[in-house]
């Protein structure tokens, strides 16, 4: 479940990144833009790349907690493997 929910988290993202290249490619096939639009737009490349690093260390983290949660459930089995013999 967790997995899922990164994932759909991920998904969001990497739509927003595709829609942001979209808009910047069209804007610049309309021949440019202004000083006031280019500080816009690094303004909230900032804001996305700063967004990026935090989605990325929740992954890392969500990561270190399901192989965490599956070194438990390899010794649960395996203790459970011992008491049945």
């Amino acid at each position: 479940m967790l997995l899922q929910q990164l994932s759909s988290e991920l998904t969001t993202w990497r739509r927003r990144a595709l829609k942001a290249e979209g808009e910047l490619n069209e804007v610049k096939g309309q021949g440019g833009m202004g000083g006031a639009d280019i500080q816009q737009l690094r303004s909230r490349t900032v804001g996305l790349e700063t967004e990026n690093l935090t989605m990325q260390s929740r992954i890392g983290e969500a990561l270190r907690h399901v192989e965490s949660l599956q070194a438990r459930l390899r010794f649960l089995e395996h203790q459970e493997e011992g008491a049945a013999r």
